[in-house]
C-alpha cells in the first residue's frame, strides 16, 4: 500500500499512530489503539455485521436453510463436501415429504 500511495502522491496515515477520538486530546482517551487496529478490527467487523444483518432481513429461515442443505450437492474437490444426511434432509425429510415415504 505505501509503494502505491507514494507513486500517486497520496497522503497514508502511519497505521501504527495511535488512534485519536473524539477531541483527539490523550487525556480523554479511554484506550489507546493505533489507527491500523481501528480500521482492522473496529471498522471491518461494523461492516461485517452490517452486510449480515441485510442477508438476514433479506432471506427467510427457509431459503438459508436451503442454501446451506444445497452446498452438500457442491462438486468442488470430488464432492468432498457431499453429506448423504444433509441430502436425506433436504429432499425426503424437510422439503419434499410428500412425495417420499
Amino acid at each position: 500500500m505505501a509503494s502505491f500511495c507514494e507513486r500517486h502522491d497520496i497522503d497514508a496515515p502511519d497505521m501504527t499512530a495511535i488512534y485519536m477520538n473524539g477531541t483527539r486530546m490523550s487525556c480523554q482517551q479511554r484506550n489507546f489503539i493505533s489507527i491500523g487496529h481501528y480500521y482492522h478490527v473496529d471498522i471491518f467487523n461494523a461492516v461485517i455485521d452490517f452486510q449480515l444483518m441485510e442477508i438476514d432481513s433479506r432471506f427467510s429461515d427457509q431459503a438459508m436453510e436451503l442454501l446451506i442443505l444445497s452446498s452438500a450437492l457442491d462438486p468442488t474437490d470430488a464432492f468432498q463436501s457431499f453429506n448423504i444426511d444433509h441430502i436425506c434432509t433436504l429432499v425426503a425429510e424437510r422439503f419434499y415429504p410428500q412425495d417420499y415415504t
